[in-house]
């Protein structure tokens, strides 16, 4: 017998990059009046900051995952405190080869100091910005 769970279809939130806007937007620290425009999150993603999954879904628009969200929450964050998004598309693609993690942003706790970027790998803050250098 199987249960309901069990033959229920596989579901990852979808949304478009509008929603997308409005949701961060609405989810602290950003609520100051930080608002990141559809244009600039279209940017972000034509460049790859973060690196958004191609969606399984055939659609015109395009469509981002709950994770892909996170991730760009993240870059959000760390934009309004200043981090570039040269240092940003830097740590991701570290922490994507160093600890072969798919979406670093959204899955790992960082911490920034200025413009740098930093994680917490064996007991130390290593600069993932800077290619893992030691802080």
């Amino acid at each position: 017998m199987t249960t309901a769970a069990e033959t229920a279809p596989s579901f990852s939130g979808i949304y478009g990059i509008p929603e997308v806007a409005r949701y961060l937007a609405i989810t602290p620290p950003l609520t100051n009046g930080n608002r990141v425009p559809v244009q600039k999150l279209r940017y972000w993603i034509r460049t790859s900051v973060p690196h958004v999954a191609v969606s399984p879904y055939p659609t015109r628009q395009r469509l981002i995952t709950f994770l892909d969200l996170i991730s760009m929450r993240m870059v959000a964050i760390l934009r309004s405190r200043g981090v570039g998004l040269h240092e940003i598309r830097t740590t991701e693609a570290y922490l994507r080869k160093q600890f072969d993690l798919e979406w670093p942003l959204a899955t790992e706790s960082l911490w920034t100091y200025g413009t740098h970027v930093f994680i917490r790998f064996e007991q130390q803050l290593v600069a993932a910005s800077k290619f893992g250098q030691q802080a």
